[in-house]
């Protein structure tokens, strides 16, 4: 395979990997320095503007610029390959400190991979390559031996996670008295299938439910333990990718009997540990359910802390805010990631608009930029200054 760097198959107590490599603190401090003197000419912080807008839903200076972005993007910045800030930590932290010192992001998103980060700490059969993210390529529960014979993770020595944990601290001692640091977890339903191999796990959601709700206890499980020690470190909130349990890859019924139950588990162990509360997001395929509303009211109703929608986007946006509000919860409106990569910097300014007059009234909006690696910086630009501009509060009446 072209850019294959190489092909491992961790161990399921495999130490420590890349948390003891030289950490440039020179370079961290320079970027800390440069991202502290654009915040001079601020009224408030970002971390301020998230726990005002967010946490008290209360008027702030503007809508925050919720950039969904990672290192990855901003290596560019840094020299480095994908391959080396996903396995060091100091390289990891630089490219996400130069990231925000070239654009004005209010999120921080401090991993270095989405999917494959408990997968491996597991034993699964991870692929690395040189410039591109790592792949899942075999899972650890073949039959019901093998999962009896699973431990919890530990997430201060299993696998990357001590990196990621590394990467949190470090992050939180540079910036986080000015930064919302958000940890991430990988949601139960896609570690399951990482897990299990996601076709038998929807088989054995037909043929033995018994054995999912054994794999969703575990992968719970493994989201409170990592999350907690996240969130020891200095994260100030925690979001789950869950793109496993997106209608109709799983239906309602069984999102309902397989997957919320779980997720209640999460949110009553975390929730009350961060001011910034729990979410899960990266789902689709709401508008197939038969009832999409009552649906994502359930999903509401078992503490999600925002609802995401992926452009395009076919439901009512006012009825689904008012869910939201109802909730006390964040409708996130994501911006489709095509036009950051082949747009224009006006499409994207109107669009922002868009949202901002149709939706910004009372709050409990967020605009996001998925920002990927053939996302244009002009276009980036363009998104943070129509939030800048449209986006101040008072926010207009829709």
């Amino acid at each position: 395979m072209l850019g294959l760097r190489t092909h491992w198959t961790q161990s399921k107590r495999w130490k420590n990997w890349g948390v003891n490599k030289e950490m440039s603190l020179e370079k961290i401090q320079s970027y800390t320095e440069k991202i502290r003197s654009s915040l001079e000419k601020e009224s408030i912080t970002p971390l301020e503007r998230f726990i005002g807008y967010q946490v008290h839903h209360t008027e702030v200076d503007h809508l925050p610029v919720w950039a969904y972005w990672r290192g990855g993007y901003t290596r560019y910045l840094t020299g480095y390959k994908l391959s080396e800030i996903t396995t060091n930590p100091g390289m990891l932290c630089e490219t996400i400190l130069a990231g925000l010192s070239r654009f004005r992001f209010d999120t921080v998103w401090p991993y270095p991979d989405v999917y494959s980060l408990e997968p491996e700490a597991y034993g699964c059969t991870v692929e690395y390559l040189e410039d591109a993210h790592t792949i899942v390529k075999e899972p650890v529960i073949n039959d019901v031996e093998d999962l009896n014979s699973i431990e919890l993770i530990d997430p201060k020595k299993d696998g990357r996670l001590p990196l990621v944990l590394k990467v949190i601290e470090t992050l939180h001692n540079a910036i986080g008295d000015s930064h919302p640091i958000l940890g991430h977890l990988q949601g139960p339903a896609s570690l399951a299938a990482s897990l299990r191999g996601s076709t038998r796990l929807l088989l054995d959601m037909k043929r033995n439910p018994e054995l999912v709700h054994e794999i969703m206890n575990l992968a719970a499980d493994t989201c409170v333990a990592f999350g907690k020690a996240q969130l020891d470190v200095g994260a100030i909130g925690i979001s789950m990718s869950d793109a496993f349990a997106s209608l109709p890859t799983v239906s309602p019924q069984l999102y309902c009997e397989f997957l919320i139950p779980y997720y209640k588990r999460i949110v009553d162990s975390l929730s009350r540990l961060t001011v910034g509360g729990v979410r899960w997001h990266s789902q689709v395929g709401f508008e197939q359910a038969k009832d999409p509303y009552n649906f994502i009211d359930q999903i509401l109703h078992a503490g999600n802390g925002a609802i995401e929608l992926q452009e395009p986007i076919s439901l009512n946006l006012r009825r689904v805010k008012e869910l939201c509000v109802e909730h006390g919860a964040m409708l996130w409106v994501r911006i489709h990631t095509m036009t950051l990569a082949r747009g224009n910097p006006d499409e994207m300014k109107k669009n922002v608009r868009r949202y901002v007059e149709e939706l910004g009234e009372g709050g409990h909006l967020l605009i996001c930029a998925p920002i990927s690696g053939n996302a244009k910086p002009e276009v980036i630009d363009a998104y943070i200054e129509a939030l800048l501009e449209y986006g101040r509060m008072p926010l207009p009446v829709g």
